[in-house]
Formats: structure tokens, sequence, C-alpha cells
């Protein structure tokens, strides 16, 4: 029981800015454009958050500023690819190189580093984002499915053409639905710098881009998207903590929760296809 302990912190501590970002990341989705930039709108938000942290000190500034760069980012983002009518995957990849290249060109100007500051982390962090998260699931669920705002968000996709009928813009809810994403985002990589006290270049991991780079089937489902957080984050994290004692190789170890990942997606997308197809 005491060896659980661990892997459910460790578990809690790597899905939260995930949820975050892959609840943000729904909203695009379901209205027919996808974010790819995710991988930079948490890394902007968790160097924003800790820079205003240093100098403030104050932990509801540094989410609320993490909040309002990401959402910046992304508004940039809707910007470039509806406005100037520039390719979405582009400009997606090029928001995540703007994002990775500022934060180490400011670290520099602000901090004199090369991509790494360090602060104090904040006790009882992760109580509160995990009652944000709970909070969060449900919250999006109804604005997605009990809302005016919803109905016409998943109507961009399904029948673009019905609002248009209506005289509504279907750009507004794409753009709308990105700068959700960034500001979900933003909330996500604050906690990724806050908890562990320090920003280091490539936080994220390539997380960012998981979800986006396996969402390219234009029928994929959503819903799952969290549920499948669930196992994969606790057998990816018991493994690691189990690798020492457990007599497979270290690849081994990297591949299991990985492999169960890719089945459930390639499950999802099957039954996503059959139930649209008939």
């Amino acid at each position: 029981m005491q060896s659980l302990v661990p892997v459910l912190r460790s578990t809690l501590t790597v899905m939260i800015p995930l949820l975050f970002a892959a609840s943000g990341g729904l909203f695009p989705a379901l209205a027919g454009t996808l974010n790819i930039a995710l991988e930079g709108l948490l890394l902007a938000g968790a160097f924003s958050a800790l820079a205003v942290f240093h100098f403030t000190g104050s932990a509801a500034m540094a989410v609320a500023s993490a909040a309002c760069a990401a959402t910046a980012l992304s508004a940039l983002h809707a910007f470039t690819s509806f406005r100037l009518k520039a390719n979405l995957f582009i400009t997606g990849l090029a928001v995540n190189l703007l994002s990775s290249g500022l934060c180490v060109v400011l670290s520099g100007g602000i901090f004199n580093t090369r991509g790494v500051v360090s602060s104090r982390n904040i006790s009882g962090l992760l109580k509160w984002y995990l009652l944000a998260a709970l909070f969060l699931l449900p919250a999006v669920w109804l604005l997605i499915y009990k809302t005016p705002f919803g109905y016409r968000l998943r109507a961009c996709d399904k029948n673009s053409g019905a609002l248009v009928s209506l005289g509504i813009n279907p750009l507004f809810y794409q753009s709308a639905a990105l700068l959700i994403s960034g500001f979900l985002a933003g909330i996500g990589g604050s906690f990724l710098s806050l908890n562990l006290g320090a920003f280091v270049q490539g936080m994220p991991a390539g997380e960012g881009l998981d979800r986006p780079c396996r969402r390219l089937p234009r029928r994929a489902q959503t819903a799952g998207n969290p549920r499948r957080r669930l196992y994969f984050r606790p057998c990816r994290c018991f493994l690691q903590l189990r690798a020492r004692t457990l007599a497979a190789s270290r690849r081994f170890h990297s591949c299991l929760p990985l492999r169960l990942h890719a089945f459930s997606d390639d499950r999802g997308i099957y039954y996503s296809r059959n139930k649209y197809e008939n």
C-alpha cells in the first residue's frame, strides 16, 4: 500500500497539466480545426508563471499571467490561420518554435540564464489544481453539450453551412475555440513550473504534441481523451518507479504504456469510422 502513494502522486503530478491541455484541445477538435501548438502553449505558460511568481510572490498572479501569455499566442495562431489564411499546421508549428525560442531569449535577458530558471516551489499546490481539474471536466461538458455556444461550436464541424445560413460566422467560433485551448493550456503549464519550482527548456517533453498528432484522423473519438490518460499515466509512473527491481529492460518499460495507449487510440479510431460509415 505504501508503494502506491508515490505512484498516485507521480501520476497526478504528470496528468494534471496534460488534462488541462487536453480539455482545451477538445474545443478546436470539435470545431473542425486542430491546435497543434499545445506544446508551445504549455511552455509559455510554465515560463510566464515562474517569472511572475519570482518577482511578485503571488501564485494567483502567476497563474493569471500564464493563462494570458498562452491565450496571446493562441490569438496569434488564430489570426494567422483564419485572417491571413495561413496553413493551420504550419502556424501551429511556428507558435511552438516561437514559444521555445522566446523563453530562452527572455530567460537570458531577465535571469541571465539559457532557458533554465529556478525559484521556490509552492507547497500544497497539487490539491488546488486537482480540485480545479475535477471542476473543469463537468464544466467543459456542460459548455460543449448544454449551451448554445457548444451547439454552434460543434456545428462548425458537422454543418458549417447551417451556421452561415443563420448569419453566423464559423470562423468566430473556431477562433474562440483556439483561445479557450490556449487559456486552459496556459493554466496547465503554470502547474509544471510552480510545482517543480523551476523552469527547464522542453518541460512538456513533447506531450503537447501527443494528442494533436493522434487526432489527425478526422473522425477520431475525443471523449476518450482523459479516460485514456487515467490508465496511461499510472502505468508509466509505476514502471518508472519499479524499473530498478523489474528484470525487464528499460526499453521494455518505456514501450509498454505507449503500446497500451496506441492500442486504445487504434480501437477508438476504428470504432469511430464504423459509427459514421454505417
